[in-house]
């Protein structure tokens, strides 16, 4: 059943990062495209309407998954295309 709203998708969406953080399915090296769908998902869902501003812990909790990718692999090139160019431009000052 598709969620029904927009209260729902979020709760839903904070739900899959809570569980997402209890299993250590981020650390595990031999499912990083898994990973990359799970946080594009995420992020879609963050920044679905970037004029409002974005799902700011949502939002937070991609970039640290990208950056944790990158900790892992820093010749990554999915995770440096996953960090939103506001974030790269952060990331550089």
């Amino acid at each position: 059943m598709a969620p029904r709203n927009w209260e729902e998708r979020i709760r839903i969406a904070r739900t899959a990062m809570e569980t997402i953080d209890s299993t250590r399915f981020m650390d595990l090296p031999n499912r990083s495209q898994e990973r990359i769908f799970v946080i594009g998902a995420l992020q879609r869902l963050a920044y679905h309407d970037a004029d409002v501003g974005g799902v700011a812990d949502i939002a937070q909790w991609c970039v640290t998954q990208w950056l944790r990718m990158l900790q892992q692999n820093a010749d990554d090139l999915d995770a440096l295309c996953g960090l939103s160019p506001s974030t790269r431009i952060r990331l550089l000052r």
